[in-house]
């Protein structure tokens, strides 16, 4: 039987070396400024490689913010407490934590996910 050159783990990996590019270029350029070239060079990887991964720069755009809004989760729902006022509190450190941390990004995509006409506003 013959190996797989590719497969899920490789395709994970090109979507993860696209997306941090995608955070780079969104973040340094803005979204509505930056081109999939600039991704690209960014990634240092081919047009074709990109398009395998992603059909434009705003689904980029969305997969980050898929990716930011299950970090948020997942940081959140690590909150440790007995009393439930100590996890509320607990959380809501770890949200704004979360925001402080990761605040020229969070805004662009809050910027975006509030616009009617973005692919980001369904999934908020």
């Amino acid at each position: 039987m013959r190996a797989r050159k590719h497969g899920p783990l490789a395709a994970a990996l090109g979507d993860a070396a696209i997306l941090a590019a995608g955070v780079d270029v969104f973040t340094r350029l803005g979204f509505a400024s930056a081109r999939v070239e600039d991704i690209l060079a960014s990634a240092k990887i081919a047009r074709r490689t990109f398009y395998k991964h992603f059909s434009s720069k705003e689904a980029v755009l969305s997969a980050i913010y898929d990716v930011a809004t299950r970090q948020l989760v997942q940081e959140i729902r690590s909150a440790e407490g007995e009393d439930p006022l100590d996890l509320v509190r607990h959380g809501l450190d770890l949200y704004l934590d979360y925001h402080v941390d990761n605040a020229t990004l969070l805004r662009l995509l809050v910027e975006h996910a509030i616009r009617s006409d973005s692919p980001l506003h369904t999934a908020r």
